[in-house]
């Protein structure tokens, strides 16, 4: 068995250790997390993408009266100015199989 003297040291040493350890986790685990959040504005819309995800992860746009007189687009294609590390790996749409 520990001495009380020992023992009383050894829990200091511990809690002491301990505080460093959250602390440097603290200061540390958000550059992990660092993400490249990549801001891209269009007509009427702005898209903020995720490098790392290669999609969007935030939108603005606005809103006007519909006229219904736009064309549909039925072709779809990556943006040649966005980066090829943070783009789309498909322009396929998301439909479920």
């Amino acid at each position: 068995m520990i001495e009380p003297k020992k023992r009383s040291k050894f829990l200091k040493i511990v809690f002491k250790m301990k505080r460093y350890l959250i602390l440097s986790i603290a200061l540390f685990f958000p550059l992990f997390l660092h993400a490249e959040i990549l801001p891209l504005k269009y007509d009427g819309f702005t898209v903020w993408l995720d490098c790392s995800r290669h999609g969007a992860v935030k939108f603005n746009y606005h809103v006007y009266k519909d006229n219904s007189n736009l064309p549909r687009h039925n072709k779809f294609y990556s943006d040649e100015s966005v980066p090829a590390r943070c783009r789309q790996t498909s322009t396929r749409g998301y439909r479920f199989k």
